[in-house]
């Protein structure tokens, strides 16, 4: 991430979680860079939004928080379906304050 600071997962996540959160978080595919395999993948966890990366290209991805709304894509779908995965948390009202933060 060069010199980015990155969120840090809590310590009670276990694998079983994570791959569930990947399984049902959005995907997201760059176009400008046309891959088989999403470059992103999207979750909100207890009101927290979380960002996954590939670690092995379409393998594995290594997931953190995202710290702020800023860094995620402009492309507006990207934040529609963040608030679609926000209202199924039940955390709505508190990733909308996150993204005017």
């Amino acid at each position: 991430m060069g010199n980015r600071t990155v969120g840090k997962c809590p310590k009670s996540f276990t694998i079983e979680f994570a791959e569930a959160a990947l399984n049902s978080g959005y995907e997201y595919f760059e176009r400008r860079r046309p891959v088989g395999y999403p470059s992103r993948i999207f979750a909100v966890i207890k009101g927290t939004v979380y960002r996954a990366v590939p670690t092995l290209a379409g393998v594995s991805y290594h997931g953190f928080p995202e710290l702020k709304p800023d860094d995620l894509p402009p492309d507006p779908a990207v934040k529609e379906a963040i608030l679609d995965l926000a209202a199924a948390d039940g955390s709505r009202e508190e990733v909308e304050q996150w993204f005017k933060s």
